[in-house]
């Protein structure tokens, strides 16, 4: 997975995934940036890091660690120019295809909507909408 494995941490790459909200939140909000769970290292944008490094897509990464897809993998002040595209693609085709991917997990509306970052009634009316245009083509 490592391109080089001279740069991975002691402890690294952490098998663990994340099961509390408290856990995935501090996760989110260490001063020092995002650290790699495959390599142990800092980064301010870690999903650049991870197609580089590791040859993985953040979205893989995501699953892995069972971490919120609506939640930026970069820091809060890098991540302010792209908070305007973030409100354009809310409802884009990849929005769409993260919420069918997510149901078809078998997750619960309020789990989705928490990954999403949208309301458990978002959530319904958004997968209502796919099966009635799905259902018409």
């Amino acid at each position: 997975m490592n391109r080089s494995d001279k740069s991975t941490l002691p402890g690294f790459p952490w098998r663990g995934q994340f099961k509390t909200k408290d856990e995935i939140d501090q996760y989110f909000s260490d001063p020092d940036g995002f650290q790699c769970l495959l390599c142990g290292r800092y980064f301010e944008f870690l999903s650049v890091h991870l197609w580089n490094s590791h040859d993985i897509s953040h979205e893989q990464y995501r699953d892995w660690y069972e971490l919120p897809f609506r939640k930026k993998l970069m820091d809060t002040y890098s991540a302010l120019p792209y908070a305007v595209q973030a409100q354009a693609r809310m409802f884009s085709p990849q929005f769409y295809e993260d919420l069918k991917r997510l149901k078809a997990k078998g997750l619960p509306n309020t789990e989705i909507g928490r990954q999403l970052g949208i309301s458990n009634k978002t959530v319904k009316i958004r997968l209502d909408y796919i099966s009635k245009n799905e259902s018409i083509r």
